[in-house]
């Protein structure tokens, strides 16, 4: 194998299996949770229109595995975190478990699945920021991949204006710009900031940007969703400004999280 592809301190499994049960409360369930999953979701159903298989890495507490299963599609659904998994298995229950199969595998590992090959892969909200070595996991991704897919990507960019604002706001600068050196420490493990630019050098070889938007330019990060819930006027506006200026050139890359759609080539 190539390079060390994440940061394994004390393993992204630990760290996801603690979040696991407040997940869903925490983030899915929530005002800010729904419109961004939503947003992802319109993307999947116009790039995956017709039921095929599909590879989800990071694949949480599996909310957009039953999305993918609902329009049709079979899912492997994979993530480094046992706890996660669990969550997944129980709810897929009896309907879902012919849709959606469950697999433990961190993303270095991506290589146990030589010879299957998917119609699309999916990674969202982050789940890539574990990635250090892109390179190597665009060569690895592209092996299972068919030529002509679609790898959907949701990615935590290393300029976002609320969290600067916000933190610098309450004096606490060192959360301000914490993502402007390229990495931090969170929960024992190392995170990630690539710029689109690196991304998109990293993925060249094998894929094409095709599509790009911005994931909480206006709409803030999900750890300021109780504030807004308070404030449906709020709410509803600056969703209003995020939805018009999703696609402006530029202004996705200060965004807390940037929409990316790859496409292999031929």
């Amino acid at each position: 194998m190539k390079d060390t592809l994440i940061n394994t301190d004390i393993g992204a499994g630990n760290a996801f299996n603690v979040l696991a049960k407040s997940y869903d409360d925490g983030f899915s369930h929530t005002a800010l949770g729904r419109y961004y999953r939503q947003r992802v979701q319109q993307v999947m159903s116009r790039y995956w229109p017709a039921p095929g298989q599909l590879l989800e890495l990071n694949a949480g507490t599996g909310e957009d595995a039953l999305f993918l299963a609902g329009l049709g599609h079979q899912v492997l659904a994979t993530d480094k975190s046992a706890a996660m998994l669990d969550i997944i298995r129980h709810k897929t229950g009896a309907n879902n478990r012919q849709q959606i199969t469950t697999r433990e595998m961190a993303i270095e590992a991506l290589p146990e699945l030589s010879g299957r090959q998917f119609c699309g892969i999916l990674s969202n909200f982050g789940g890539l920021n574990c990635v250090k070595n892109w390179h190597a996991m665009a060569e690895d991704t592209s092996k299972l991949l068919l030529p002509n897919g679609y790898y959907i990507m949701v990615v935590m960019g290393p300029w976002v204006l609320w969290e600067m604002i916000y933190f610098s706001l309450k004096g606490q600068f060192n959360k301000a710009f914490r993502r402007l050196g390229g990495s931090c420490r969170w929960r024992d493990m190392t995170i990630y900031y690539p710029s689109v630019r690196q991304i998109k050098k990293a993925m060249s070889p094998w894929f094409n940007l095709v599509e790009s938007q911005a994931l909480g330019l206006f709409m803030p990060p999900p750890y300021l969703n109780n504030r807004l819930e308070s404030s449906p006027k709020l709410y509803r506006g600056l969703a209003y400004l995020e939805d018009k200026s999703k696609q402006c050139p530029g202004l996705w890359q200060l965004a807390d999280h940037y929409l990316l759609v790859f496409q292999k080539y031929e």
